[in-house]
């Protein structure tokens, strides 16, 4: 017990005997500390949130064609892109994008040492948004070209129906007036008469098939439209303060480590060289 306390006060004795080196160190140290800390710039850190476009995509099945949403592109390539992409000719300031909770958003971020991340990452939103209301603005186009195809076949339909029901009209005006004809021309009649019919049938077909199509065209239009890539909110900024005080209490803390090292290094060559000493006299 008693070697302990020795040992314990020898240890405080060393300590003591080196305060002004421990002192210095310390305090050299703080002021670097605080001289780093006054050096430090405040950095400005914006980030935004967009909502990535749709587009529609034709799936085809046995009976039918059905109209699906999908994504303008795959979010977790946008989110590697955009920063490689957009970030070019941005130095100092770092952009950086990350997909929120595997959905279709993305949050897009700049952090650098002036204000003015805040208007660089507007100027890359509003980027981001007029090239994909661009890829947007291509299918609305397509899907309107083919809307007006079909207008065509519609009006083209509704002529052959009227031009159709007038035929038919006609003949079962002749076949009120030639009752008294001779059976094979009354069967020719009807052979006309069944086959306008089964023409204006599908005629009515056509007719509904086309309206569907340009239907199904028009709601991809509106799907486009209100699925457009958007901005969520508002782009926010914060300024990030270097934390003074506590980068001044890390210096003074690591001053402490050093200085105490040095100390302790300088006892323990002391004693080899004392021991070295006494094995020398020895002899």
């Amino acid at each position: 017990m008693r070697e302990d306390e020795i040992e314990l006060i020898d240890y405080f004795r060393v300590i003591w005997k080196r305060r002004i080196l421990i002192i210095v160190v310390t305090l050299v140290c703080i002021v670097v500390g605080v001289v780093k800390s006054l050096m430090l710039p405040v950095k400005y850190h914006s980030d935004a949130v967009l909502k990535i476009g749709k587009k529609v995509e034709a799936q085809l099945t046995s009976t039918s064609t059905h109209y699906l949403l999908v994504n303008l592109a795959s979010v977790v390539e946008l989110s590697k892109s955009i920063p490689v992409e957009y970030g070019r000719g941005k130095k100092g300031f770092d952009l950086d994008a990350e997909v929120i909770n595997g959905t279709s958003m993305i949050k897009m971020t700049v952090n650098g040492p002036g204000s003015r991340t805040e208007k660089i990452l507007k100027e890359l939103v509003n980027r981001v948004i007029a090239d994909h209301h661009k890829i947007t603005g291509n299918y609305v186009r397509f899907y309107k070209t083919l809307i007006e195809r079909q207008e065509r076949d519609i009006v083209e339909i509704s002529k052959e129906i009227e031009q159709g029901e007038l035929a038919l009209e006609i003949m079962g005006i002749d076949d009120e007036v030639n009752m008294s004809m001779r059976e094979s021309s009354q069967s020719n009649l009807m052979m006309k008469k069944l086959l306008s019919q089964r023409s204006l049938k599908e005629d009515y077909r056509d007719l509904r098939d086309s309206q569907y199509e340009a239907h199904q065209y028009q709601t991809a239009i509106i799907s486009l439209e209100e699925n457009k890539t958007k901005l969520i909110g508002e782009v926010e900024s914060t300024v990030i303060k270097p934390k003074k005080t506590r980068n001044i209490m890390l210096a003074g803390a690591v001053g402490l480590m050093i200085s105490l090292f040095l100390v302790f290094l300088i006892a323990c060559l002391g004693n080899i060289r004392k021991r070295e000493k006494e094995k020398v006299e020895s002899l």
